[in-house]
């Protein structure tokens, strides 16, 4: 729906610096004027009011990512297709465009399958100077790239953004800060936070054929744990008359699990432990706890003992062990995967059904949801022309997303043959609030401890103090130079 013109000026600006990227444009073509704000407010809508603006025909210019394995990341659709997550997105785009007499519109840079490919072109943006765009879309554990130049605003010192309100991931963004800082945030508009989301799918044909019950009713009454989860892998494993549980295309052994190679880090997650945690002012490196230790043998129990769990080739549909094949084929119980797989398997025989990760033990308060590594965030970069009003307009799309986008996504992505999961609806309401991050994950400290623990779980060897103890020096080095850079 865009005009010729803004195309041509937004594609020149960024061949200038040597990039590629699609445009979305949400609205027709109108000529930029002044600004004029009113600060009083106008409508109020449960616990949020809207502000009275017009932007007399203003465009907010959003950078983003084209796509990333199928996830639903733009902010902006091209038309009405009577898709209706599709039109969901369309019509909020309108509401917002016509309430504040503005234009939304998106430059998509093609992502190839690689999360950082955006990071140069947004570099280069800020660093000529350019406010072509109001909003960066960015990667949140390469941040650091951006503000040790002072190329973001700070988030919350602007007004316009109502980062407490339930439209936008508070626990994220809460544990994403640093001090009283926030450079990127976590909200209902960009549904990559969503897609993201780490779950536990389970094959509900295989738990009845079995006479084993759905673990709702756990999740409910806070008994969901990997030691609940465990029992039921080891049940539910079963050799089906094969020689061994050793991975063969055509064979007939059903496993109790099939994990993605970076599931580890997402239990450790769950379980309410963080490699780094806040003491008051202070960074503090605490994966040396005697609770991280005790989880550790837990966890290498459940993905090291034969059958219980396989791990799956990250091919997601490879026949060479690809953990969504593994599981869509009914070849194991249960599926560690992001919620965005609820949409590739829907056409799967069996009936699935959809649980958060489980907890450490029956004592910890609270379920929480790990989201991947590398999720795109929102930035207002410091070349934006009017950082306030964007704000105030983004904090807005959240909102709106919250009411009229966020229900349409979860029933859609349960759906199966025309059926609705209420349940599994339930438990994706109670991942939505749960959504959080370790901030040595944000700011990418912990990348080659995790990976060296991944090695240990999946050998089944829970003994990783001198693992832990090997990189800790490295992990409080990395915390102390970063800390230097923002001083």
């Amino acid at each position: 729906m865009s005009k010729t013109n803004s195309i041509y000026r937004a594609i020149s600006l960024l061949t200038a610096a040597g990039l590629f990227a699609s445009l979305c444009s949400c609205a027709e073509e109108v000529e930029p004027a002044e600004v004029s704000e009113v600060t009083t407010t106008v409508e109020t809508a449960s616990d949020y009011t809207y502000p009275e603006l017009d932007l007399e025909g203003r465009t907010i210019s959003i950078l983003n990512m084209d796509e990333y394995w199928g996830m639903h990341i733009s902010i902006c659709t091209d038309e009405q297709n009577g898709e209706s997550l599709n039109d969901a997105v369309w019509e909020r785009n309108r509401s917002i465009e016509d309430r504040f007499n503005c234009r939304l519109e998106e430059t998509r840079y093609p992502a190839e399958l690689n999360l950082y490919t955006i990071i140069p072109a947004a570099q280069q943006e800020i660093m000529a100077g350019d406010s072509t765009h109001d909003v960066m879309y960015l990667p949140d554990d390469r941040l650091t790239v951006f503000t040790a130049d002072n190329g973001l605003i700070d988030l919350a010192t602007l007004e316009g953004l109502n980062l407490d309100g339930e439209w936008w991931d508070r626990a994220y963004n809460e544990q994403a800060k640093l001090g009283d800082s926030l450079w990127g945030a976590s909200g209902d508009v960009n549904l990559m936070s969503y897609d993201s989301s780490w779950c536990i799918f389970f094959n509900e044909d295989i738990l009845t054929a079995n006479g084993e019950e759905a673990p709702y009713d756990l999740v409910r009454e806070g008994k969901w744990t990997i030691d609940a989860l465990h029992e039921y892998c080891s049940r539910l494993a079963n050799l089906n008359g094969d020689a061994s549980f050793d991975w063969q295309t055509n064979g007939s052994a059903r496993y109790g699990m099939v994990t993605h190679e970076h599931a580890p880090d997402k239990f450790i997650f769950a379980a309410d432990l963080n490699y780094v945690e806040r003491d008051g002012g202070e960074l503090v490196f605490t994966a040396d706890s005697e609770r991280f230790y005790s989880f550790a043998n837990k966890l290498a129990s459940l993905l090291g003992e034969v059958g219980t769990a396989l791990k799956g080739n990250y091919d997601d549909f490879s026949p060479d062990r690809g953990y969504v094949y593994v599981f869509m084929n009914s070849r194991a119980a249960f599926l560690t995967a992001e919620l965005k797989t609820a949409v590739n398997i829907r056409d799967m025989e069996a009936t699935f059904g959809i649980l958060p990760f489980p907890k450490y033990d029956e004592s910890q308060t609270n379920y929480r949801t790990p989201l991947m590594n590398g999720l795109y965030v929102m930035t207002i970069p410091v070349t934006s022309k009017n950082p306030e009003t964007t704000a105030a307009v983004m904090d807005a799309l959240c909102y709106e997303s919250s009411r009229n986008v966020i229900p349409v996504y979860f029933e859609g992505t349960v759906s199966q043959k025309g059926l609705r999961n209420d349940n599994s609806i339930e438990m994706m309401e109670l991942m939505r609030s749960s959504r959080g991050v370790d901030i040595s994950v944000v700011y990418g400290w912990n990348t080659t401890l995790a990976t060296a623990l991944r090695q240990k779980f999946y050998a089944g060897d829970g003994a990783v103090s001198s693992v832990v103890a090997q990189y800790r020096t490295s992990i409080e080095a990395e915390i102390e130079k970063f800390l230097e850079t923002m001083q």
